[in-house]
């Protein structure tokens, strides 16, 4: 936190462009302290949701691309679900890409389905992963979980799920 307030000291001469995401009534301790250190030279842009043209046409996007036949019919469910929040839309729309059903109304029951969908020892190491809240070495997850073949097929599998990625120095996260 130090550092951050140094950064957007208006009495630095560095210059650093800091760029932050927050919604509102999160309590934004960064925001805060840019609005009240460096309001002369913060620019706020306030992002709505998107409206029902711009979502279907993101949700019929995405799914055209992969390739998915009734990309319209469900692309219209997908955007009155997702109600104009792009990562709703866009996890939705994953969840049909992946299952190619659109039985699902919610992010969460989405990624419920994704973890469902994996075999034991995929959502082993992803719920070992969660637990650790930090990136750790597959190979240390799968003999925690009492696994003893080659994690490297689960991690890719999690990574192609959108559910978890291998970082740098081989860790998933």
């Amino acid at each position: 936190a130090a550092f951050i307030e140094r950064m957007i000291d208006p009495r630095s001469s560095s210059r650093v462009l800091t760029l932050a995401t927050a919604r509102v009534g999160d309590g934004a301790p960064l925001l805060d302290a840019m609005r009240s250190r460096g309001r002369d030279r913060l620019v706020e842009i306030e992002l709505g949701p998107l409206t029902s043209d711009e979502g279907l046409a993101l949700a019929e996007d995405m799914l055209r691309a992969s390739g998915e036949a009734e990309a319209t019919r469900l692309a219209r469910e997908i955007a009155g679900d997702a109600e104009g929040v792009p990562f709703f839309l866009a996890e939705l729309a994953r969840h049909v890409m992946l299952s190619h059903r659109a039985d699902v109304h919610s992010v969460e029951d989405a990624i419920r389905a994704r973890v469902a969908d994996l075999g034991p020892e995929a959502r082993d190491l992803l719920e070992l992963s969660a637990l650790g809240g930090v990136p750790l070495d597959p190979a240390v997850l799968a003999r925690a979980a009492g696994h003893t073949r080659d994690p490297m097929p689960h991690v890719r599998l999690l990574g192609a799920r959108s559910l978890a990625r291998a970082s740098s120095a081989d860790r998933i996260e």
